[in-house]
């Protein structure tokens, strides 16, 4: 039967086995628990359609603001170097090829300077 089997298995009968020796266990580090007050309240309220319009108008024109900056920076280029490529503005800006197309795009659309060349050799002066 299954219980004179388990009680044969309990019974403490010399064995020729050695004893284990006491294994060393790694103290259990428990994670100390961090908190943070961010002053915040512990419940935020859902935005109101004013409030949410009023953070898009701000955000707007924060990108705005940070583009302006960057075409000018473009625009200074321009007037030192006579002619700049695209990937003068890549390299003046850390931005890929495709963003330095838009921001020379632009910046020609407001006639502040004219594309030169087509291809590889496109350039662009300042008018």
């Amino acid at each position: 039967s299954p219980e004179a089997i388990a009680g044969e298995a309990s019974t403490s009968e010399p064995s020729d086995m050695p004893p284990e020796a006491p294994q060393a266990s790694a103290p259990v580090v428990e994670p100390t628990p961090v908190i943070v007050d961010s002053g915040a309240p512990s419940v935020l309220k859902p935005l109101n359609r004013e409030s949410a319009k009023q953070l898009s108008v701000k955000a707007h024109l924060a990108v705005t603001a940070r583009i302006r900056g960057r075409l000018e920076k473009v625009m200074k280029l321009v007037s030192l170097k006579g002619k700049i490529a695209n990937r003068d503005v890549q390299l003046l800006l850390h931005v890929s090829a495709a963003t330095a197309a838009r921001y020379l795009g632009q910046l020609e659309r407001e006639g502040r300077i004219a594309r030169v060349g087509k291809g590889n050799a496109t350039r662009y002066r300042q008018l």
